[in-house]
């Protein structure tokens, strides 16, 4: 009997052990338990592991490439919060390069799988839990917020509170965090008792992983900032025009990290203004290159007698060895060296490349993008959105890395305007089909500002064509608050063909120079002269964004031959906006490169004059005739000076009226107001507005008729 207890008892004790082993098993496996990968994850999960081995095995654990951890870090947060299931995160990941990310990144995040496929398994086999997915992607929300102190509901709060960059995280913040996380996703989901337990299994599971991948994640992201230092401050540098205070940030970042592909492309660019301010003002700069190898390379020729030049050169051809699927930006710098170095046709080549290879490798390029963008503090001050700015004109092709707009500034140095207007309209139509719009009102800037005598025929009627916008369906208050209608009215006589609008929205709490671009569907491709023409309904999609918040919308409309951008103005109610009055209170501002446009075209102030006094007609008659309305009809070269129109000074809010109607037809810029009657022996003026110069015209009523008295430049839109 003794014997069959002692048996009993050690049955007993056995099956105690292997219960607890099994369950407690289960919800606390061991940290070093080997995971074996579903069939559905291993290709995801295989393709970091193997890397990792690979690595450790010879020797390399240490050797990686900082640019492409933070990118694999970041970009993996922002593909779960954007995928649309549990496949298209795994296919994903699987397709990701690993090869230069440091492996104690990988195997960190390779402790999410077991996480990742328990999940997987519950949505499979049980309805209830068929939105854990979406649970899934409000996880990586928290988590991308890690460095930020934003109101999220996640873990990754807790994460910012407690954890310092290298240390551990505090381990009741994480397991406080993300009980409340898991506990709330319970509730919403009035999940049976039962499936509870799966939930708290998963939750275990996820505290492990996070608690192990926070330190990690602060170990490389330190180094990130203080990479992204250097970085930061090389490219406010070159932009300000202090290319060799701007070569020592550029030092530090390619000593912390040599392949870096920013720190190669803004060395070359460095190198290339330095040495065009050496060939042009003879000043001798730091030579942060050793030239000693160019002599033991024989395979190499140097390509110049200036250093900066020859220095240039070599960074770019270690950039495009280094990465040739990355080349549209490193080509681009080609041509504007060779463009220094007095070889144009070797120039023009490059941007020929260049112009090839940035719509082909648009989603290469901007990798970095989730990057710059998980720094949200950029957004926050001006500087921020400008360096963003500048890493995206860098990576997409637009601005000073325009291959066309290299090419249009070297066609119209030549005096091939023609040529010079032929690559503008590449540009945009390149950039429209790259997908990427958010930096057109910066193309346009840059066409004003060094393309003026190209860019200025191809829309030099742009103040007669208009823009409004409106809430969609007006008496549904839930469906128009994040919809607008969209319409064009087209006051010129020209037909406007293969029409694309892209509206500019400006919202509260934006800097007032930044915008959110917008592409309108098209509902029609052909406005004629003179049409009203509805387009489209805008869903707005911008940081939960209202019709409310918008403050102003500007406009870009582009068809095959022109490109212009336009102000919105309301559809019933078109008065000139009120800081148009103050944009005129002191005095003109007269642009040097519009300035010399006009010149050229033998248009200048006292012509403009003598033809506003020759060729204006007009059409009224005194207050006899009531009702009667007040037509004028202007000289069409006045277009080309950007033109406003009002009947009493603009300041004069009681008087002032703009025009019922303003369009072009033939030689003529047609006004007309209604019930406009002036009366007899009396005089009114009418204003011409323009950043060039600005008119009055006195209209007297005579005899029964009006006409133009005379005409007068004024200073500041109001006084003679």
């Amino acid at each position: 009997m003794k014997t069959f207890f002692w048996i009993l008892g050690i049955i007993t004790c056995l099956g105690l052990f292997f219960f607890r082993s099994t369950v407690f098993g289960f919800l606390f496996p061991p940290a070093d338990e080997k995971y074996e990968p579903s069939d559905e994850m291993k290709p995801a999960y295989t393709a970091i592991i193997d890397i990792v081995e690979e690595k450790e095995e010879a020797g390399e654990s240490d050797d990686y490439d900082l640019e492409e951890t933070i990118r694999i870090l970041n970009s993996l947060e922002v593909a779960q919060t954007q995928s649309e299931s549990f496949d298209d995160f795994l296919l994903y990941m699987a397709k990701q390069d690993y090869s230069r990310v440091a492996p104690e990144v990988l195997r960190a995040k390779a402790k999410f799988f077991p996480v990742l496929q328990r999940m997987y398994e519950l949505q499979k086999e049980y309805k209830e839990f068929s939105t854990l997915w979406m649970f899934a992607r409000s996880i990586a929300a928290g988590g991308n917020a890690l460095r930020e102190n934003m109101s999220v509901s996640g873990v990754g709060l807790a994460i910012l509170s407690n954890g310092v960059a290298g240390e551990a995280v505090s381990v009741d913040a994480v397991n406080t965090a993300t009980n409340a996380m898991f506990d709330n996703y319970a509730k919403e989901q009035k999940l049976k008792k039962a499936l509870k337990k799966q939930i708290q299994q998963v939750k275990e599971q996820y505290i492990r992983y996070l608690s192990d991948f926070a330190p990690v994640y602060y170990k490389y992201m330190k180094e990130w900032d203080k990479l992204c230092l250097n970085k930061d401050k090389a490219y406010i540098d070159i932009y300000s025009g202090r290319a060799d205070e701007a070569l020592g940030s550029i030092n530090a970042v390619l000593k912390q990290s040599p392949e870096n592909r920013e720190g190669l492309l803004l060395k070359s660019l460095c190198l290339i203004d330095l040495g065009k301010m050496n060939e042009e003002r003879h000043v001798q700069f730091y030579l942060p290159l050793d030239m000693e190898h160019i002599k033991v390379d024989s395979l190499y020729t140097p390509q110049s007698e200036n250093l900066y030049y020859e220095a240039a050169s070599l960074t770019l051809r270690d950039y495009l060895e280094l990465y040739p699927g990355k080349s549209a930006p490193a080509l681009l710098l080609q041509g504007m060296l060779a463009m220094n170095m007095g070889n144009p046709k070797a120039a023009m080549s490059c941007f020929e490349q260049s112009a090839i290879e940035y719509p082909r490798q648009a989603e290469e390029l901007t990798d970095l993008l989730s990057s710059y963008r998980s720094r949200t503090y950029l957004n926050k001050s001006v500087e921020g959105l400008y360096l963003l700015n500048l890493y995206k004109s860098t990576m997409e092709g637009f601005g000073r890395f325009s291959p066309n707009f290299c090419k249009a500034q070297y066609y119209t140095s030549i005096g091939d305007f023609n040529s010079s207007r032929e690559e503008i309209l590449k540009h945009f139509y390149r950039r429209g089909n790259q997908g990427v719009y958010d930096c057109l009102l910066s193309d346009m800037d840059f066409c004003e500002d060094f393309l003026y005598s190209s860019f200025s025929p191809i829309a030099p009627e742009k103040s007669f064509i208009d823009v409004s916008i409106a809430p969609a369906k007006k008496y549904l208050v839930m469906d128009k608050e994040n919809e607008i209608t969209v319409k064009l009215n087209n006051r010129s006589d020209h037909d406007l063909e293969n029409v694309r609008v892209f509206l500019c929205i400006h919202y509260t709490d934006m800097y007032k120079d930044d915008y959110h671009v917008v592409k309108v569907p098209m509902t029609k491709n052909r406005i004629g002269r003179h049409e009203k023409a509805d387009l489209s309904t805008v869903k707005l999609e911008y940081n939960d964004k209202k019709v409310d918040d918008i403050t102003r919308v500007r406009a870009i409309v582009m068809t095959d031959d022109k490109i212009c951008w336009v102000d919105e103005v309301k559809e019933k109610e078109r008065k000139i906006i009120d800081s148009f009055a103050a944009r005129y209170s002191n005095t003109n501002v007269v642009d040097n490169a519009r300035q010399d446009y006009l010149s050229d075209l033998s248009i200048d102030v006292s012509s403009l004059q003598k033809v506003i006094e020759a060729e204006t007609r007009i059409n009224g008659k005194t207050s006899i005739l009531l009702g009667s309305d007040l037509k004028i009809e202007l000289p069409r070269i006045l277009t080309f000076i950007d033109p406003e129109f009002s009947l009493y000074p603009i300041q004069d809010k009681d008087l002032s009226r703009k025009p019922n109607e303003c369009f072009l037809a033939g030689s003529y810029i047609n006004l007309k107001f209604d019930n406009c009657s002036i009366s007899a022996g009396k005089t009114v003026p009418l204003y011409i507005y323009s950043d060039f110069v600005c008119f009055r015209l006195d209209l007297k009523s005579e005899n029964g008729d009006v006409k133009l008295e005379k005409v007068e430049v004024v200073k500041n839109g109001t006084e003679a």
